[in-house]
């Protein structure tokens, strides 16, 4: 028996104007990112004219980084904010998932404190914990962390960035990683061709020598932004196409695998038809036999398969909104983003559902996913 609450994505009264936003949703998501670069270039301004200053961060050392010289040299770098600046037990359940892996944690908060329980608790599996000011986003977390670890970390063999942006682990995390972990570049989970291909920046691992160290070049040499629409440009999207001339990129599940599990997933058509209806204009959405057949059914089963493809070349989706539900319920994905269940952008049928996915062998429970929602 849940709580009543209410949902950012549902309106709370029904009036012209939310109904006009429901109907223009696209339109306002543009308007968002308009507002967001115009607030934090204005920010960035202020900065840089020292008319506003960022406080020192707070630094915590809980030991060496590589306590034991015998085992691999992985670092995960995990960036996170709470708005009620409380570490929530999914996140350590997260940072748990990962020290199994056999990363040494640094965590980066750019929450406004930490709780001396929370700080506790963070010592037990964190390496480093550092607090600061929320400058950058995640890449501005991740490159304060390298600037004050500059020493201790080099000479990597794995480098993690990653971040809370994700309710989960709703499946075992460790096989995703050990894909990653098969030959030496640079992997994500997931591979976004919205704004060019790139690997999406939850998370990213580098493994070899040269990998890391030029994911830790690029990181630190960043040029920070308050805009999240910026810092996207800047560090996700640019992030890939710097690591592509000189090493192999790849993501676990790449974005032709998951439009392919689209076509072939009847359930998942029916869900996007009903948010993008255009991309579904004179296609029959059916089971496509296993056989090119020569019956006049088969062909025209077929052809639709064709039509929606070819629309989807001009239209690349969200993976972790848009297809959300095949990855979890296909590809029994790790995770399910935090903003898709919390404000729900794109108003995806199957945000209000992620309950169902999980079951008795998940890490993370339902009970503790929503306390963990409650922190956002």
């Amino acid at each position: 028996m849940r709580q009543v609450q209410d949902h950012p994505y549902r309106p709370l009264r029904r009036t012209p104007v939310s109904l006009f936003k429901i109907r223009y949703s696209r339109l306002f998501l543009h308007l968002d990112n308009v507002r967001d670069i115009v607030a934090g270039s204005y920010r960035d301004l202020l900065l840089k004219t020292s008319l506003a200053r960022l406080a020192p961060p707070e630094v915590h050392r809980n030991g060496p980084l590589f306590a034991d010289a015998s085992l691999p040299r992985r670092l995960c770098l995990y960036a996170s904010y709470s708005r009620t600046s409380r570490v929530s037990d999914m996140v350590i359940e997260q940072l748990r998932a990962y020290r199994q892996a056999g990363f040494s944690i640094i965590f980066i908060s750019m929450s406004a404190s930490l709780a001396a329980d929370d700080l506790a608790r963070l010592s037990e599996l964190c390496a480093t914990v550092i607090r600061r000011a929320n400058h950058g986003l995640d890449f501005g977390a991740w490159a304060e962390a390298l600037r004050v670890l500059a020493d201790e970390a080099r000479s990597l063999d794995s480098l993690l960035l990653t971040n809370d942006s994700n309710i989960g682990p709703i499946s075992p995390l460790q096989p995703w990683i050990d894909k990653c972990l098969r030959r030496e570049g640079v992997f994500g989970l997931t591979e976004s061709l919205q704004g060019g291909a790139h690997l999406q920046s939850y998370f990213v691992l580098g493994h070899g020598r040269r990998a890391t160290e030029d994911m830790t070049a690029f990181v630190r040499d960043l040029r920070l932004s308050f805009s999240k629409w910026i810092t996207v440009q800047r560090g996700e999207i640019t992030l890939t196409a710097a690591m592509r001339k000189r090493h192999f990129v790849a993501a676990v599940i790449d974005h032709e695998t998951l439009e392919n599990a689209l076509l072939d997933d009847v359930g998942a058509q029916l869900e996007l038809s009903v948010v993008h209806p255009d991309l579904f204009k004179d296609v029959t959405i059916d089971q496509v036999p296993a056989a090119e057949g020569g019956d006049i059914t088969d062909i025209r089963r077929i052809r639709d398969r064709y039509r929606l493809r070819r629309r989807l070349f001009g239209f690349p989706l969200n993976p972790t909104h848009q297809l959300a539900s095949v990855l979890v319920k296909r590809f029994k994905f790790p995770f399910i983003k935090t903003d898709l269940v919390v404000r729900n952008p794109a108003r995806m049928p199957f945000a209000p559902d992620w309950r169902y996915c999980i079951d008795d062998e998940s890490p993370c429970s339902v009970e503790m996913i929503e306390r963990h929602i409650a922190t956002r």
